[in-house]
């Protein structure tokens, strides 16, 4: 009976705007952000799902993520403001070995796909990109509005490499 229970999953409802209450910033999420002017909600967890896994996140300020990759496919559906999507197709690698740039605005590079995300834009980012994403910023290099959006992936075992 008791392996019963531990195999239900929590049926719960929550809303992506009014969270039940205050949430702090966990610490899992310190340095893969390339500022703290961000939110981020689990909506799905594994105590709702096994199979997988709904984050709600507020870019504020032209905030980002910093680079990553997933072990699979991250669907990101732009729910508020606008924001971008920057996918790497390839990493030029330093003489030493040991660094390899990554530039941080695409027109730097021919090596990455740039997409701008409006309110209902979705991509699906392949497992095993490179990529990162968040708020734009003005042709100024002020930060723009806060940009929102649900990343949907598949739920594994294998963490997420950052960069």
């Amino acid at each position: 009976m008791n392996s019963l229970i531990e195999n239900q999953l929590i049926l719960e409802k929550k809303n992506l705007y009014y969270p039940v209450g205050p949430e702090k910033k966990e610490e899992k999420y310190q340095g893969k952000f390339t500022s703290d002017d961000f939110e981020i909600r689990e909506i799905i967890d594994s105590n709702t799902s096994q199979e997988q896994e709904l984050y709600f996140v507020t870019f504020k300020k032209g905030s980002r993520t910093r680079p990553h990759i997933h072990a699979t496919d991250q669907t990101l559906v732009a729910v508020r403001g606008k924001g971008i999507v920057v996918i790497v197709d390839k990493i030029e690698i330093n003489s030493n070995g040991w660094s390899a740039p990554i530039k941080s605005l695409p027109e730097e590079s021919s090596n990455s796909s740039m997409i701008e995300l409006a309110e209902g834009d979705v991509v699906c980012v392949p497992a095993g990109k490179l990529h990162w994403h968040g708020a734009l910023e003005n042709d100024t290099g002020n930060s723009s509005s806060p940009f929102s959006h649900l990343a949907i992936r598949k739920r594994t075992d294998i963490e997420t490499i950052w960069f």
